[in-house]
């Protein structure tokens, strides 16, 4: 673009697709979309965690190719959020309306990790804050809704997924970065872990060969959280009046603090 650009606007909440260092060092201001896109976000965080915990696609399919037959006491069998531990990574806007939605599922107790402990929005859950090595070995789910920063960047690795249990169930809605995708397959394949759900990979799209897309337990999603007619509509709005805002030289409704 030249030196004629001085401003950027976003149509997401997250911002690393953005080469920050050399739009800091031009001066360009830079709006997004925060907030608006909470609730949708969430509300496909608890969908993923349920088809993956409750094998919603793989049963769906058994059905279409005749596998479902007589009744088995334990085919099809996953795992239920009733009496569980849920792990928060990251307990901000999305963390909390994900914890908000599972606590009437009957969850015995939140944990949480970030960069700080967040006692005010914690108290809500009674969200305990943890290293992240004791949230991934007493989690049965773990969802990870932190920004991609270059500390969370392959914090989910195989240290990460060899303390998790046996029985647990893994979900990111955040950045696919985040996750460290070969020793999540590890982690799957061998039976570390019971399921994952991922919104969110890379590359995206990812390719149709990949090892993940092998796996009956791993659930993919192509980073549809917040794909709800209105809220991606009232992303739009928000976007262009950042945009405008930001050529007019005023506030804009959200700008990035660069």
């Amino acid at each position: 673009a030249g030196p004629g650009l001085k401003v950027i606007s976003t149509l997401s909440v997250g911002f690393d697709h953005l080469a920050l260092d050399e739009i800091k060092k031009r001066g360009i201001r830079v709006g997004y979309t925060p907030d608006v896109l909470t609730d949708a976000t969430a509300e496909l965080s608890v969908a993923l965690l349920l088809s993956a915990c409750r094998r919603l696609p793989e049963a769906a399919e058994q059905v279409r190719s005749g596998g479902w037959t007589t009744w088995k006491p334990l085919w099809m069998c996953g795992h239920g959020l009733s009496d569980s531990t849920v792990g928060i990574i990251g307990l901000g806007r999305i963390g909390q309306a994900v914890a908000r939605r599972l606590k009437p599922f009957g969850v015995r107790k939140f944990l949480y990790t970030g960069s700080a402990p967040k006692p005010e929005s914690a108290a809500e859950f009674g969200a305990e804050f943890v290293p992240l090595t004791r949230l991934a070995e007493e989690s049965d789910f773990v969802v990870v809704t932190c920004a991609l920063t270059p500390a969370t960047q392959g914090m989910c690795n195989k240290d990460f997924f060899g303390r998790m249990k046996k029985t647990s169930v893994f979900v990111n809605t955040s950045r696919g970065a985040v996750v460290n995708q070969q020793d999540l397959y590890e982690a799957l394949a061998h039976g570390h872990i019971a399921a994952a759900g991922l919104d969110v990979t890379t590359p995206e799209p990812l390719p149709t060969d990949h090892p993940l897309l092998s796996l009956q337990n791993c659930v993919i999603l192509p980073h549809i959280g917040s794909a709800t007619y209105a809220t991606r509509s009232t992303m739009a709005v928000l976007a262009a009046r950042n945009l405008l805002a930001g050529l007019r030289g005023e506030p804009m409704p959200h700008e990035l603090s660069l």
